[in-house]
Order: C-alpha cells, then structure tokens, then sequence
C-alpha cells in the first residue's frame, strides 16, 4: 500500500504535536515491510523553513519579552512577577533547540524509510496548473508531485494523509486523486485506522 503524506506530517513528528504517535505508528508499519511512504522532496524543503520561522519568532519574541521584564523590574510594584516571569525566557530559547534536534532525527529516519519524489521540471509546470485550486503554490507544489507519483505507480490502493484541512479539503482535489485510486483522509489518525483495515 502507497501512503503519501506532506510537510505536516513531518512537523507532526518533529514537534511532537497531538497526532504524533499516529505518524509513529504509520511509520513503523513501514518499516515493517507493510506499507511504503512517499514524500515529496519539497515537503523537505517547506517544514525546515516552517522551523526555521519558527525559531527566528522566538528569538524575537524573547528579545522583546526581555526588554519589557527589565523595564517592569524597575518598579517594586512589579518587581517579584517579573521573577516569576523570567521562566519563561529560557523555555523559549530551550524549545528552539529542542525542536531542531528532533527535527533532524525525524528527517533521518524518514530519509532511510521514506520514497523521496523528487522535484521535477515537469513537476514545477503541473503545479503552475494546480494553483487556481489552492491559496499557496507550497500546496499546489506538493499536489503536482503526488499526482505526479500516482500517475507513474499506479497503485492498486494508496491514501493521501494530511491535516491541513483548511487547504486539502478540497472538491477537485479529492476527486483528482480518487481518480487515481488514492483517498484523502484528513487525519492521521483516521489515516492510520484506513491503511490497517487495509493491510490486516
């Protein structure tokens, strides 16, 4: 069975969000020889830049919060909750590094377990089609090369998982990939429960 997933998927993983242990579990059942994951070679691309934006929000959240505590420490009658809320600045700059490293160990393991699609000039001109149907051309880039994959495998079962409902949860997107034997589930969860019932 051919599961695609995209940048959500590794984000999932890497910062260890809500359904983390369902991606665990996909993963793990590919590792079993059960099921194979494909992932475009720009979902890569676009969750590093997603961290990247994230740490740099941080830092800059931590500098402002930094300057603002030791403006209020000057007054006593802030003083002891501007203690207190010194905590969180350490918080800040620790979860940065804490997620980078998760991030380069999920993208180890996903290198060694995962059908990389690669990024193709061909791939760069279907997505030019598909950005009338979604809001980014991240989205409509990571779709080119899905379809793209579907339409050269042509596999008998395949499922697309994604939780970025607000831009997969589309009519012609659903339909283009049903069209290739591949259902869209919009959860990794219920994608987890699909590709079980679909294995066992």
């Amino acid at each position: 069975m051919n599961i695609y997933v995209e940048s959500n998927f590794i984000l999932e993983m890497a910062l260890m969000q809500e359904e983390h242990q369902a991606c665990t579990d996909i993963l793990d059942l590919c590792r079993q020889g059960r099921a194979t994951l494909h992932l475009p070679a720009f979902a890569f691309v676009e969750s590093r830049a997603n961290l990247l934006r994230r740490k740099r929000e941080r830092a800059q959240i931590q500098k402002s919060l930094e300057l603002q505590l030791a403006q209020l420490g000057r007054s006593e009658l802030f003083r002891a909750d501007v203690d207190t809320s010194r905590a969180i600045i350490p918080l800040l700059a620790r979860s940065s590094v804490d997620e980078e490293v998760r991030f380069s160990q999920v993208i180890a393991d996903l290198l060694s377990q995962a059908t990389i699609i690669p990024l193709t000039a061909e791939t760069i001109r279907s997505a030019q089609v598909y950005e009338d149907i979604f809001r980014q051309v991240q989205d409509a880039t990571v779709f080119a090369s899905i379809v793209s994959h579907l339409g050269d495998a042509r596999p008998a079962v395949s499922c697309f998982l994604n939780r970025n409902s607000e831009d997969f949860d589309i009519t012609d997107v659903k339909r283009i990939l049903a069209d290739l034997k591949c259902r869209t589930l919009l959860s990794f969860r219920d994608g987890l429960s699909y590709i079980r019932s679909q294995i066992s």
